[in-house]
């Protein structure tokens, strides 16, 4: 199962705010992912509160932001386009593209005539790149829209959009996986924080 940094990043975000006080161990095995992925109908519901139904799970995905293509290519299954490939490979080496992944324009202006020639099932976006191109490319294709970032609850947020993405894409199972791994991180880096705590504060 592939690990991507996204989610370690994450976690040392939510170490940083407030990581000592807790007895949380760490070492819970991930559950096992799945080989197959689900059938038939799934719908779920995005960042607009928007019910998404497709007739069965997505398989070709364009990507529009990083972060979602990260996920996508953790859960197995690697977009047919992503938007600034070279950037993409600039900033991640831990989950790289497949040289089979078109490049679909820059994240701030991707190109609506190139997603839709590679005739996906899904396109996924953040909302923050702009509504405007959404309702293009619903005209042609059902699109996905995750918050991308949510000071508030930002830990939270990365986990229902791996939940929401990979029910999505079929992967379910998969996605639990990741998040059980990122949970044991998590928690085995509060013990490693929790136990260097004291040695830190004598400084």
């Amino acid at each position: 199962m592939k690990r991507f940094p996204l989610l370690a990043v994450a976690a040392v975000a939510a170490l940083a705010v407030g990581a000592c006080g807790t007895t949380e161990e760490a070492g819970a095995p991930a559950p096992a992912s799945s080989s197959a992925a689900a059938t038939g109908p799934v719908t779920v519901k995005d960042s607009r509160g928007k019910e998404i139904t497709l007739p069965k799970p997505a398989t070709r995905v364009v990507s529009l932001e990083w972060g979602e293509t990260e996920i996508l290519t953790s859960l197995g299954v690697p977009p047919v386009g992503n938007a600034d490939n070279k950037g993409y490979a600039v900033w991640n080496t831990a989950a790289p593209l497949d040289p089979s992944v078109k490049d679909v324009g820059t994240r701030g202006e991707p190109s609506v005539d190139a997603v839709v020639a590679l005739q996906p099932d899904l396109v996924v976006m953040e909302a923050e790149r702009g509504a405007p191109i959404v309702a293009q490319l619903e005209k042609y294709v059902p699109v996905l829209v995750t918050i991308g970032s949510d000071a508030s609850r930002n830990l939270d947020r990365l986990k229902d959009d791996v939940t929401m993405i990979a029910t999505a894409v079929g992967k379910s199972a998969e996605g639990s996986a990741l998040l059980a791994d990122l949970d044991a991180h998590i928690a085995a880096a509060r013990s490693s924080l929790a136990s260097a705590w004291p040695a830190r504060r004598d400084r």
